[in-house]
């Protein structure tokens, strides 16, 4: 909106042309910047920019290249393209630059109208193809096109019919007026092919598939134009003559993006690899609601108190796959694992560290206390997710504490663990700062619905821990499981854990034995008929398998019992 009120200002009272368009957009953009750094700053969710939590971040930096590198290329070579034949307007005259100026006022407003659908696509697409959510990609894309159309086919209506009105805001002059609409009605008779070319390269980059629009774009938009104002213009050298360029330079580059789409298939082509497991190491990973991504399969090592094992463990862990580790201050291996961090041999930005803080420190300054020890035990300088391990003592000052830790970018993301439904909603109601993650017992004894069905409202995700339930119930002879598990042609622990993932429930595994843990991860290559998952469903019994703390007197026992922790 300032930038269009600015446009008429400079352009209108001022008497400026190009210059005022020019001053306009860069003033408009500056407005923008601050006001959406100052709104980044002062938010109390979760999506936020600190000053302390800013740090390079090489994995990152290289994504952004590789992919914004190419658009960037490319709309270089645009403004190139545009500047060349912007030379061959200036060679008609006075009046063609005049009436050209004025249609092209109109036409960037129209065309950032247009455009913000790619740029919609893009996110959109990108953000489900992370979660590994591809036929919304697709709905995505259809869902955009069908509102560009709408939305473009009514700006065209208006421009067209109100377009002497229109220009004749800018000038006067009834040859000018005549000459910007000749412009209009050229340009705008392209703008279907725009939309569909600008739409399905915003679609192939939300895949992260940048090179190919860029180079395509850059051959059927900047190389026709560039070959039409230095072959075909200097035979015909009127300005209708110079104007087709647009349509037909549209027109060639939606037909080679719709030829690189068809060829390139993202959906089918991720879909297929998921059937084939290749993109296990990858792409699993979930969003949370903060846009951090983590790992779809963790490593936990609960009870892993002997140093030297748990070291190995978790080394054997990273070595077979395994990028989410979780630990905890209470667990009394933050050391090891760390160890284990700087011998694996995997550079950090690749890994999901998690750890808890204990009971104990549940405070506004034990939390920070408490950080400092794990940070240090870890030897790190930041991890990843950070858990209130128990729903007791003063958690919310503790949350405060997690808040400012998680905006100084000491931690990436911020959660609970054991926080049953009712702790939680009234956790929420008091907070600004949702939590990432909950993490709770969940398996297929005590499989926890609505807790799942409550937290996916939330938008929170939800992790298990003891998902094969440490073996009670004779979980492995199950027939139940073992009919499941010989169908697919896999064990019974590959079938549950592929049950939890289907459900978009996060599980924590543990397993010292290398093989064991291999194949925990192998589980990405066959999926649960909807027959299958209700047959688990009948498992439920609605009881945890470790027993639950529902007396004053369990409570206190357990809380007896955290106190004697050496956190």
């Amino acid at each position: 909106m300032l930038n269009v009120v600015l446009n008429l200002f400079f352009v209108i009272v001022l008497k400026m042309t190009v210059n005022g368009v020019a001053i306009a957009t860069v003033i408009s953009n500056a407005v923008s910047s601050l006001l959406l750094l100052y709104r980044l700053t002062h938010t109390g969710t979760a999506i936020r920019v600190s000053a302390h939590a800013l740090q390079f971040d090489h994995a990152s930096f290289c994504k952004i290249v590789q992919i914004g590198l190419p658009a960037g290329i490319q709309s270089a070579v645009f403004a190139f393209a545009n500047i060349i034949v912007q030379a061959a307007i200036n060679s008609l005259g006075t009046v063609v630059i005049a009436a050209s100026s004025a249609a092209f006022n109109i036409e960037v407003i129209a065309y950032y109208t247009f455009n913000s659908f790619s740029q919609a696509c893009t996110t959109f697409v990108g953000q489900n193809y992370g979660a590994r959510q591809l036929d919304r990609c697709r709905k995505t894309f259809a869902l955009c096109l069908l509102e560009d159309v709408l939305v473009t086919v009514t700006v065209m209506g208006v421009v067209l019919y109100f377009g002497h009105s229109l220009l004749a805001l800018f000038n006067r002059d009834p040859e000018v007026i005549a000459l910007g609409y000749t412009r209009l009605s050229i340009i705008f008779s392209g703008y279907l092919f725009s939309l569909l070319y600008e739409l399905m390269s915003g679609y192939l980059r939300g895949f992260g598939i940048s090179l190919a629009p860029a180079v395509l774009t850059t051959l059927g938009v900047c190389g026709i134009r560039i070959f039409w104002v230095q072959a075909v213009f200097p035979r015909h050298a009127d300005f209708q003559t110079l104007m087709l360029v647009y349509p037909l330079s549209l027109f060639v580059t939606a037909v080679l993006i719709l030829a690189a789409l068809i060829v390139c298939r993202p959906t089918t082509r991720m879909k297929k690899q998921e059937k084939k497991g290749n993109l296990r190491m990858n792409n699993d990973f979930v969003t949370l609601n903060n846009g951090v991504t983590m790992p779809r399969i963790g490593y936990g090592v609960f009870r892993m108190t002997d140093a030297a094992a748990c070291e190995e463990a978790v080394v054997q862990a990273i070595q077979s796959g395994y990028r989410l580790i979780d630990t905890a201050a209470a667990y009394e291996n933050e050391e090891a694992v760390g160890r284990a961090i700087r011998r694996c041999g995997v550079p950090r930005e690749e890994l999901f560290i998690t750890t808890k803080l204990w009971v104990t420190d549940t405070s506004y300054e034990g939390a920070k206390r408490g950080f400092a020890r794990s940070l240090e035990r870890l030897g790190l300088d930041h991890v990843d997710l950070y858990l209130i391990h128990q729903p007791y003592h003063d958690y919310y000052g503790a949350w405060r504490a997690m808040e400012e830790l998680y905006a100084e970018g000491k931690v990436r993301a911020i959660g609970v663990d054991n926080f049953t439904q009712d702790r939680l909603a009234d956790f929420l109601f008091w907070n600004k700062v949702k939590p990432a993650v909950n993490l709770l017992e969940c398996n297929t004894f005590f499989q926890r619905e609505n807790e799942r069905t409550y937290l996916e409202r939330e938008g929170i995700q939800m992790q298990a821990w003891s998902p094969l339930a440490a073996g009670q119930g004779k979980l492995f002879e199950n027939e139940t499981l073992c009919a499941i598990a010989n169908a697919h042609s896999k064990s019974v622990a590959q079938v549950v854990l592929r049950w939890l993932v289907q459900r978009n429930i996060v599980p924590l595994v543990k397993s010292a034995n290398p093989q064991r843990m291999k194949e925990n991860l192998d589980i990405f290559d066959f999926a649960l008929t909807d027959a299958e998952i209700q047959q688990i469903a009948a498992l439920d019994t609605g009881h945890s398998c470790f027993g639950s703390r529902d007396t004053a007197e369990k409570v206190h026992a357990f809380l007896d019992a955290a106190c004697s922790y050496q956190v």
